[in-house]
């Protein structure tokens, strides 16, 4: 059973609601109704996930965490990319267990929120970025956005990926996905079950925000513990399989001379050389 598994009262926590946005580095959340969280991702153009990056979302995040009048978060960025993953100078030795630790904690914090989590895909969604939709409730997307895992191809791979998506998708699709280093586009992921839609360009972002204005007029309560009791059903031992990933990972692979390798060719922007 996943331990700690998100709020348990909901209803007594009154957080002060403004329509500002609050502006951090490379994260900006706007709540304009207490029904409603906008986040937007600041680090263009890729949208790189940093130690510092994911901090800043672990702190919005948390702020409305317990927030018993919340229905709806939105995640989007800006520019050509949703975000294109971890970023690989914070993945080199001394900072690879911190990033992967800090992003794995960021999902869970997504997962065990009391509200419905709408992707907004303003653009391409990589790596980890990949996996953030994929956890999302519902995404959208425009169908020239692309998604995969191309951090294959320099000798890692997105360890939460290898979780979630058997899940989602039939094992095949989701080793494709997961492995191969190709990407597909929004219309593939969305015949997969990785997003809800892929829309055409002038039409994904109105669809999108009518489907979230309809999700605010719902029942608080039933969106809560409707999501809970989805999430607690396809995630059940969510701690245990995370731990064995970080394991096989963090312990047994990244530690690899291709590893290595893999993350010093990405920086240097050639093609790895792999010695197994």
């Amino acid at each position: 059973m996943v331990h700690e598994w998100g709020p348990e009262d909901l209803e007594g926590v009154e957080p002060e609601v403004t329509a500002e946005a609050v502006h951090r580095q490379y994260v900006q959340a706007q709540r304009p109704t207490p029904a409603l969280l906008q986040i937007t991702f600041q680090r263009p153009p890729l949208h790189y996930m940093d130690p510092d990056f994911l901090r800043e979302l672990q702190g919005v995040l948390a702020e409305v965490a317990f927030d018993g009048r919340l229905k709806v978060v939105t995640l989007t960025a800006s520019g050509e990319y949703f975000s294109a993953g971890l970023d690989p100078a914070a993945m080199r030795d001394e900072d690879l267990f911190l990033t992967v630790d800090l992003f794995h904690r960021v999902v869970r914090q997504v997962l065990t929120l009391p509200a419905v989590v709408v992707g907004l895909l303003n653009g391409h969604a990589f790596g980890a970025g990949c996996v953030l939709a994929a956890v999302c409730d519902f995404t959208f997307a425009p169908e020239g956005v692309r998604l995969g895992h191309p951090e294959v191809r320099y000798g890692h791979f997105t360890p939460l990926a290898m979780l979630l998506y058997p899940r989602l998708m039939p094992k095949n699709r989701a080793l494709y996905l997961a492995l191969s280093g190709e990407v597909v586009d929004a219309k593939t992921a969305a015949a997969w079950g990785l997003v809800a839609w892929a829309l055409p360009a002038d039409q994904w972002r109105t669809q999108a925000e009518r489907f979230v204005q309809h999700l605010t007029g719902m029942s608080t309560s039933v969106l809560h513990h409707g999501r809970r009791a989805f999430w607690a059903s396809v995630l059940s031992n969510w701690d245990e399989a995370v731990a064995a990933l970080e394991e096989i990972y963090l312990v047994q692979h990244a530690t690899t001379p291709d590893a290595r390798e893999g993350i010093r060719a990405w920086l240097e922007r050639r093609t790895p050389t792999w010695t197994e």
